[in-house]
């Protein structure tokens, strides 16, 4: 597929297919979307929130080459009050920047959720066997897995906690980790 990269640059070089689409295609054929990301850079600042979302996983998926949309994703994860585009935003966060001066911040928040019970619910134990981590939190728990044994001393107090699901999200990630953890 790589010879048709310059059949999906060109087009969006001449505004005739949009960023989206071309990031997505070039990053799948050439792990390199990095001239599309001013414009979904501009997309994340000035487009509809209903595309969030999709840019941010792209965006991810671009990994370094997408560090300059930092400020944005940044942005949208201090301003989004949608917990889906907030646990997208994380994520993404975690997959452009392992620099945990940055993640932590906005990881420990997300976090708070997975030790207090829902209103809805009587008993700790309804709570430990039924309710699986909301999105914000398992991003959480995925965004300190990407920092590696950095992130092991937050993991370990939700593996030992009570709510079943919180921990077994924490020990895939400190699975991921592997023996640094």
């Amino acid at each position: 597929a790589l010879p048709a990269a310059p059949a999906v640059l060109t087009p969006f070089q001449t505004k005739r297919i949009e960023a989206i689409v071309a990031a997505q295609s070039l990053q799948k054929i050439t792990g390199d979307c990095s001239v599309t990301i001013p414009a979904l850079r501009d997309e994340l600042k000035n487009g509809p929130p209903d595309r969030r979302i999709h840019i941010l996983r792209i965006l991810g998926e671009a990994g370094s080459h997408a560090a300059p949309a930092l400020p944005e994703v940044l942005a949208i994860l201090n301003s989004s009050a949608e917990p889906r585009t907030q646990a997208r935003a994380l994520e993404t966060l975690s997959q452009l920047s392992l620099d945990e001066m940055v993640l932590l911040p906005h990881i420990q928040p997300a976090l708070a959720p997975s030790n207090s019970l829902p209103h809805k619910l009587n008993s700790p134990s309804q709570y430990q066997y039924q309710l699986p981590p909301n999105v914000r939190v398992a991003a959480a728990i995925n965004a300190l897995a990407c920092i590696g044994s950095n992130g092991v001393p937050h993991l370990i107090p939700l593996y030992q906690g009570t709510n079943i699901p919180v921990k077994a999200a924490a020990a895939r990630a400190l699975a991921k980790i592997g023996p640094p953890a």
